[in-house]
Parts: C-alpha cells; sequence; structure tokens
C-alpha cells in the first residue's frame, strides 16, 4: 500500500497543484499544432495561470483575468486545497448588482 501511495499521490498529500480547462487544452493544441489525443498531462498545463482567494478583491480578479488571458480562475483556500472557480459570468453577475442594485 505504501508504494502505491508513493506512485500516486492523493491530494491530501500533495494538495492542489493546477487547473486544466478546455481552453487551455484546446488553446495549446492548436498553437502546438499537436495531436491533442496524444498530449499528456504536463503538455496541457500552463505554469503561468495562478490562483485567487476568496478574501481577494474583484478587482484583483478582473486584473488576473487580463494578465493571464484567461476568463476562469481557481479559487483556493489558505491550504491551496481547491474550492471553486470564479469566471467572467459571476464578475458580470456581481457587477450589475452593484450597478443596478
Amino acid at each position: 500500500m505504501k508504494a502505491m501511495s508513493a506512485r500516486s499521490p492523493s491530494r491530501q498529500t500533495v494538495g492542489w497543484v493546477g487547473a486544466i480547462t478546455d481552453r487551455d487544452t484546446t488553446c495549446r493544441a492548436l498553437a502546438d499544432s499537436g495531436n491533442l489525443a496524444k498530449m499528456t498531462r504536463q503538455e496541457r498545463h500552463d505554469e503561468g495561470r495562478c490562483m485567487l482567494l476568496p478574501e481577494d478583491d474583484i478587482k484583483v480578479a478582473v486584473e488576473t483575468m487580463g494578465k493571464t488571458a484567461t476568463p476562469c480562475l481557481p479559487v483556493a483556500d489558505s491550504h491551496k486545497t481547491m474550492i471553486g472557480m470564479l469566471n467572467l459570468g459571476d464578475i458580470s453577475h456581481e457587477v450589475s448588482k452593484e450597478i443596478f442594485g
């Protein structure tokens, strides 16, 4: 059992290490002219992505989305456990509430 744990770390031992969206996969495959079916997880993952914390201001989220050119960002707690995703729809809904009440 220990050997299996060493080869296949669980979320409890490693924590959140990243997220791969359908957009990431498609853009990477098109940019690299690669065969999507043969791409590995490492080839799909972009090290430049980042995450938000629940207490981050909406301005931080918008700036981060702009810098990373992504329409969604993972939200993680202080232990880097992913607790949700924030997307442009969430932001537009919140901004609409502030503007229109």
